[in-house]
């Protein structure tokens, strides 16, 4: 009989102890931290808290895909998401301490320019940029935000890969005219593009065994990178593709090719090297024209029964 009733009593606290617990993980994802099983980080503190002040975090920055991190250039502490990077100024008041990067401007590449009237009705100045915002890029980029979210203009709108695309001081406005109604105007991922050229996964990645068993491949994150904007007919481009697979690891062995498209509308196609072992191919090429004009670069990139295709472009000018 008294051992019958001990065991009752150790279930009782045994399962408060079990409350007790789990009550503090989920207050602590719900207060001071948060989970995004989408990419597998966290998100904590002062970033969480500017990430969650916008209504549509999740679209506007996209989910985080590095580990809060001292940048080696800045000496500043920063995360990375898809679309934004977050950097953390302690010298700053309570409240105002994350500030987002001009990511626009780091990465920003004229394209081919889009003439549009001057005193267009359909556009608006902001502030003392000469570049206007225009259509439906105007209307995307007032409810979303605007200046504080966005910045300054510091291009018009362009063609960039292959599509109508307009920079911001914080940002990439990208047109893709086959969604519906209502979801044409999109952000580009401009921190994922930032990250991999700063190449910092050495320290924004968790550290993990090298001999630990890799996740399958379910997705891939492609982008494809020129040296160069502008060139002569006499130079030499090099290509850069970069794959990585639903949590923005490197992809090796990723067969990749490209396409060349001149003014002429002559083609020529390229074999690359396999992607190495950080998810990387490049391949330098010259060019067999004389014309001058936009080149379209149209790569490919296939892994088991995956394939991506990227378009981009620069200008052979003189």
């Amino acid at each position: 009989m008294n051992g019958r009733l001990k065991g009752k009593y150790l279930i009782i606290p045994l399962f408060s102890i079990f409350l007790l617990i789990w009550g503090q993980a989920v207050s602590a994802q719900s207060s001071g931290q948060r989970y995004f099983p989408e990419t597998g980080y966290w998100v904590s503190d002062d970033f969480l808290e500017f990430y969650q002040s916008h209504l549509n975090p999740e679209f506007v920055y996209g989910y985080p895909i590095s580990v809060v991190a001292v940048d080696s250039i800045t000496g500043l502490r920063m995360q990375y998401f898809q679309r934004a990077r977050f950097e953390y100024h302690p010298e700053n008041a309570p409240g105002e301490r994350i500030v987002k990067s001009h990511l626009g401007e780091l990465v920003y590449q004229p394209g081919s320019p889009i003439e549009i009237a001057a005193n267009n009705p359909a556009c608006r100045p902001i502030g003392s940029s000469p570049f206007p915002v225009c259509y439906s890029f105007l209307e995307f980029y007032e409810a979303q935000g605007g200046f504080v979210q966005f910045g300054f203009p510091i291009s018009g709108l362009e063609f960039f890969g292959g599509r109508i695309v307009q920079y911001f001081q914080n940002a990439r406005i990208e047109w893709y005219p086959e969604y519906r109604p209502g979801f044409q105007i999109t952000l580009g991922n401009l921190g994922e593009v930032y990250f991999l050229i700063r190449n910092n996964r050495g320290n924004f990645r968790e550290s993990r065994p090298a001999n630990g068993p890799r996740q399958f491949v379910l997705q891939l994150s492609t982008h494809a990178f020129l040296e160069s904007a502008t060139l002569s007919t006499s130079d030499t481009q090099t290509i850069f593709v970069s794959v990585r697979d639903q949590n923005l690891e490197p992809v090796p062995q990723a067969q990749v090719s490209f396409v060349v498209r001149y003014p002429s509308n002559e083609i020529e196609s390229t074999i690359m090297p396999d992607t190495d072992e950080n998810g990387i191919s490049m391949q330098s090429f010259s060019f067999d024209t004389s014309q001058l004009g936009v080149v379209e670069v149209i790569a490919t990139v296939i892994y088991d029964d995956i394939t991506r295709v990227m378009i981009t472009s620069f200008r052979l000018w003189w």
